[in-house]
């Protein structure tokens, strides 16, 4: 683990969500966990800053979603003490599935949706109907949603505009995935805050059968490195093979322009 001062960060993050609900007169705060390791570690740094309780905590699955999933997101809201519901948008994703595919059948542009099969378009309906289902509970409710994206999906537009792209404020914006790996860890020393599966578990956003992060990005720590070069304009590091070197220009020239549409991140501590 790296030297950095891991409590203040996770203060900071607490202070930039506590800012953001104050901003928008709100007492509650709205977190999508899906049993992953960002929006967990999002979960405990609202619940550091608005007290468990008037954090609520959604677990959001579709058929494609783990028990271990299901059962790592009741843990951790149990842990945290936040208000925390599960509500499936299964049914919601077949029937708008269904709808799209009957209403584009006969275009020439139309590539068809394959049973059996998930393409992109079909993650993508999920992910957005995840994020309208945040926005439903954050409206009635009278609160805000968090967004729990970090910046390696950031600066390689591994997120769905208008879906886990959403939320009033992004804690993690300025962390990369290893960062958030070493502050779960860190989150942890003492006792098992996040579960301990949620830690170990490779990095899936759980919108296709077996999908895995590393289906579509260079393994986290190759990537960061990666992306660390990059911005500072340096050529290709250590331990970053020339193909991963190219699919990580590739990505982050392909998504300049989702970032634009992202909430604003939270302002760090430097060490």
């Amino acid at each position: 683990m790296s030297s950095r001062d891991w409590e203040g960060v996770l203060d900071a993050l607490a202070d930039g969500i506590a800012r953001a609900a104050s901003d928008a007169r709100v007492g509650r705060v709205v977190v999508g966990v899906s049993g992953g390791l960002d929006g967990a570690v999002v979960a405990v740094a609202a619940a550091r800053a608005m007290r468990g309780e008037n954090v609520l905590t959604a677990f959001l699955p579709t058929r494609f979603s783990s028990q271990a999933s299901r059962d790592d997101a009741a843990a951790l809201g149990r842990n945290l003490g936040t208000d925390h519901h599960v509500i499936s948008i299964d049914e919601a994703y077949g029937v708008l599935r269904s709808a799209v595919q009957d209403g584009m059948a006969g275009s020439p542009a139309w590539p068809g949706f394959v049973d059996g099969a998930t393409s992109v378009a079909e993650q993508n309906i999920q992910a957005r109907l995840r994020g309208t289902t945040l926005m439903a509970i954050a409206n009635a409710t009278g609160g805000i949603v968090l967004n729990t994206g970090n910046l390696s999906e950031v600066r390689t537009g591994y997120f769905t505009l208008y879906g886990d792209g959403i939320g009033a404020v992004a804690p993690l914006g300025q962390l990369y995935k290893t960062e958030v790996q070493e502050l779960a860890a860190w989150i942890n020393r003492e006792s098992e805050v996040i579960p301990a599966f949620t830690v170990s578990r490779p990095p899936s956003a759980e919108l296709a059968e077996g999908q895995e992060d590393s289906d579509s990005l260079p393994p986290y720590p190759v990537l960061d490195a990666a992306l660390r070069a990059l911005a500072d304009g340096a050529g290709r590091p250590d331990g970053v093979d020339e193909a991963a070197w190219a699919r990580t220009q590739q990505l982050v020239a392909g998504a300049a322009f989702k970032a634009r549409y992202l909430p604003p991140s939270v302002d760090l501590p430097t060490d």
